[in-house]
């Protein structure tokens, strides 16, 4: 099975993104991206939607 390499950096962030308080900046670097912006194309690309609107959205429903 064919998979890229946002297949398995995308999950990791997104649990990253609410469980601490790294910055998309410090996330994206540790997952090997040379920059914030080409990890939040990634991001959106497998998640829907952007980093920063998904932690907003996710920290409403988790923490109403």
């Amino acid at each position: 099975m064919w998979c890229d390499e946002s297949d398995r950096t995308v999950k990791p962030a997104d649990e990253r993104l609410i469980e601490t308080r790294d910055s998309i900046a410090e996330i994206a670097t540790s997952l090997g991206y040379m920059s914030e912006y080409a990890f939040a194309a990634a991001f959106k690309r497998k998640m829907g939607c952007p980093p920063r609107r998904y932690l907003r959205e996710t920290s409403r429903v988790l923490f109403p």
